[in-house]
């Protein structure tokens, strides 16, 4: 099972195609799927995801994200 660390690692300050300010994070991901090899229990983690608002966005390029629901551009602010 997943769960996304509510905290973020880091956070983007972006802008989307309305030139509307946003803040993407990003987020530490666990996965609980844990593993019994020779009585030793193992569990294994995923990375990372980005979310804005809570819903999951995806790193397109260094400088650029995408809302996958509305194909939405976001752009990292220097």
């Amino acid at each position: 099972m997943q769960k996304i660390d509510p905290n973020p690692i880091e956070t983007f300050e972006c802008k989307d195609q309305d030139g509307i300010s946003v803040t993407v994070g990003k987020h530490e991901v666990n996965n609980e799927s844990n593993s019994v090899l020779d009585d030793k229990v193992r569990t294994s983690s995923a990375g990372y995801t980005f979310l804005m608002n809570g819903h999951e966005v995806v790193q397109i390029d260094e400088q650029t994200f995408r809302v996958p629901k509305t194909d939405q551009i976001l752009k990292i602010q220097a």
